[in-house]
């Protein structure tokens, strides 16, 4: 214990002493007893001006400031693991996983169809031929075109389609008007088709054939592993109706394409423009540029108004991410919220009270330390 601390504790107990005898003499005391003490107080109050401040330790609050920084730090810099959005899209095109078996559209009506990767082809019966099944070891029969033709000869439906769970779909637009692109790959893959009245049927390698099919006759294309590809003329006037709500466990908005020139496959973001609305931050939005590359990892959503326009694919993904970014190379940026953005907009109100009263707590540490009295 240093000096001037026992001059108080001296002082503390001769006052303590002078004011129980004045209470048992009715307040009475004195001056014999009181000069005494007022002299000792004056001492230790002159000790108390004179005394060498002790040091105090510094790392207290380096340790403050460095815990502060840190929680800061986290809050601006540390992402949330997974965030609720809902993305407006125009683009070239998409590529999209199923989790479960579902039709994907309504019947499109269709002036032309062309077809790659076919493992069979079930041709119907026409008036003059019967019905005739060709498989992958007839090379010639793996690539078709199947058209009208001449206007009002013939009707061609794309029959709703049914993939299995975990089928892979792309699904773009083709430079050419109303032709789209659609693409499947799985296990196994059935394409049907409703064909009335007279068609022709280009294919590898074989003579062209014009066939009656009389009244609503199926044409069966099936795929096995590989991709099924097809491209689709949707007739004037009508329109290509899909499922209002269409579940999706991936969604990838870039196609890979050659380099010509370096002979290396090179990512194309497929947006034309786009909107993002973060549902945990008050529906808080982010434009899209044409041409970003963002790329994102789905834990659960679905597609909802799908739909083929004049010179793109639109559509509304709405769903659970587990990450979003922009951008490549070292210029790539993540897009989810901080942690500090969710808690401002999920807790706002316990957020600027919490913060607040730290930071009263800790002006109030700061001045004790420094020993201020307010």
């Amino acid at each position: 214990m240093s000096k001037g601390a026992e001059l108080k504790d001296l002082l503390r107990r001769q006052a303590t002493e002078a004011r129980d005898r004045a209470l048992d003499n009715d307040g009475q005391i004195s001056a014999e007893e009181t000069d005494p003490l007022e002299r000792l107080a004056r001492l230790v109050e002159i000790a108390e001006q004179t005394e060498e401040p002790s040091k105090r330790p510094r790392w207290p609050v380096a340790a403050v400031l460095a815990l502060t920084l840190s929680v800061m730090s986290g809050l601006l810099f540390l992402r949330v693991p997974s965030t609720n959005v809902v993305i407006d899209l125009k683009v070239d095109e998409v590529e999209l996983v199923v989790p479960q078996s579902q039709t994907l559209n309504e019947p499109i009506p269709l002036v032309e169809l062309g077809a790659a990767g076919l493992a069979s082809l079930r041709m119907p019966r026409s008036k003059d031929s019967s019905g005739q099944v060709h498989s992958a070891a007839d090379k010639t029969w793996s690539r078709i075109q199947l058209s009208v033709p001449e206007p009002g000869q013939g009707r061609m439906t794309l029959d709703p389609l049914t993939p299995a769970a975990n089928t892979r779909i792309w699904l773009r637009k083709t430079r050419l008007p109303n032709q789209y692109g659609l693409s499947l790959q799985h296990d196994e893959i059935v394409i049907t088709l409703t064909l009335s009245g007279w068609f022709a049927l280009r294919s590898l390698e074989a003579p062209n054939i014009k066939r009656d099919f009389g009244r609503g006759k199926a044409m069966h294309l099936t795929g096995r592993e590989k991709v099924v590809d097809i491209t689709m003329t949707v007739a004037e006037g009508a329109r290509a109706t899909f499922a209002r709500v269409i579940p999706v466990s991936a969604l990838k908005l870039l196609k890979v394409h050659q380099d010509t020139v370096g002979q290396t496959r090179v990512e194309e973001s497929t947006i034309r423009a786009g909107t993002i609305y973060f549902s945990d931050l008050d529906d808080k939005s982010q434009s899209l540029r044409a041409g970003e590359m963002l790329r994102l990892e789905v834990s659960e959503g679905h597609l909802r108004a799908l739909s083929l326009a004049e010179d793109h694919v639109a559509f509304s993904f709405h769903g659970r991410l587990t990450e979003l970014t922009s951008g490549e190379g070292r210029g790539r940026r993540s897009l989810m919220p901080t942690y500090l953005e969710w808690m401002s907009a999920q807790y706002a109100l316990s957020l600027l009270w919490g913060a607040a009263m730290y930071v009263f707590g800790l002006a109030l540490a700061i001045m004790r330390w420094w020993r201020i009295v307010v």
